[in-house]
């Protein structure tokens, strides 16, 4: 794959991260709702699973099974 496309790649899964972690403490409540960016950010479960599941492919690759 060439860097646009890596770079890309790398882009969106972050901006996930970061628009989840900002998002989730107002995850299930129906608007209107004050929002407020003083709030501790985490990494959501989501977030964390996508992670893992990229590290696993990534192993796979190496050991030349996808």
């Amino acid at each position: 794959m060439s860097g646009d496309v890596l770079d890309s790649i790398a882009g969106c899964l972050l901006g996930g991260a970061i628009g989840d972690a900002w998002g989730g403490p107002y995850e299930g409540r129906t608007p209107p709702f004050p929002v407020s960016l003083d709030h501790d950010w985490e990494l959501s479960d989501d977030v964390r699973r996508g992670v893992a599941a990229r590290r696993r492919r990534r192993a796979g690759r190496r050991r030349g099974t996808s």
